[in-house]
């Protein structure tokens, strides 16, 4: 079709020029497509967070996926009374987890792969039902091994687009403390990314660095997010 519109296109300019006798007008290019960069939920519009991702080994039926999910309370002033959550209409056998004072449930299972996932989510007696498109898996090869104060190059491929795409750099003292992370959000297209020096060797007190990649998709129902996500993950001592 672009084609024929095209021959179409000349066939109105040299009449044009036959007609009028002036010099062409060159047809404006098409404009680039724009992206817009999606930073992610923002946390004033959520109370419960629910991160769910692929975890590997994945299963080796094709169509099942293996995934992990992390269930959190965002909001001081609310607990978990009780909570459940199915997708895709099954049961998530979720575990309660106390780190550092804080309440989290966590599950994994596997599930068949699908375009579009339905969540159901029961939380203190309150049900929240919401569909969310699954990104695609990243594939990303991290760098074996980093050189001081050089910059590093990522690539990635994703058969689709997704919501958010971010790259983060750490920089960690000897007890794993953070000294400083540095984080990109680019859009959504973006299948590479190079990283500067200085998100890496900027401190004296760093001892380990950490390079990461992630995708996702995300949806806001009733003040609980829900999300999916895909990355990697890599430290260098």
């Amino acid at each position: 079709m672009r084609v024929i519109l095209q021959v179409f296109l000349g066939l109105l300019l040299t009449t044009s020029i036959v007609a009028c006798n002036e010099d062409p007008v060159s047809p404006e290019p098409d404009p680039e497509p724009v992206f817009e960069i999606d930073t992610g939920p923002d946390e004033a519009d959520y109370d419960f967070y629910i991160a769910m991702s692929y975890s590997d080994p994945q299963p080796l039926i094709i169509t099942e996926k293996r995934f992990y999910v992390i269930i959190a309370c965002e909001d001081e002033q609310q607990s978990f009374q009780s909570v459940a959550m199915s997708v895709q209409g099954a049961s998530v056998p979720l575990q309660h987890v106390n780190y550092g004072g804080t309440d989290f449930y966590i599950a994994y299972f596997n599930r068949t792969y699908a375009e579009i996932f339905s969540f159901r989510f029961e939380i203190n007696g309150r049900v929240v039902e919401t569909d969310l498109e699954t990104v695609s898996e990243l594939h990303c090869t991290l760098p074996t091994s980093l050189f001081p104060q050089s910059d590093v190059t990522l690539n990635w491929m994703a058969t689709k687009d997704p919501q958010v795409i971010y790259v983060e750099g750490f920089e960690r003292r000897a007890d794993f403390s953070l000294v400083e992370v540095t984080q990109e959000n680019l859009s959504s297209d973006a299948r590479g990314f190079t990283i500067p020096a200085e998100w890496l060797w900027t401190h004296d007190a760093t001892r380990v660095r950490n390079l990461q990649v992630g995708i996702m998709n995300y949806v806001i129902a009733d003040r609980v997010c829900f999300t999916i996500s895909d990355g990697a993950y890599k430290s260098y001592e």
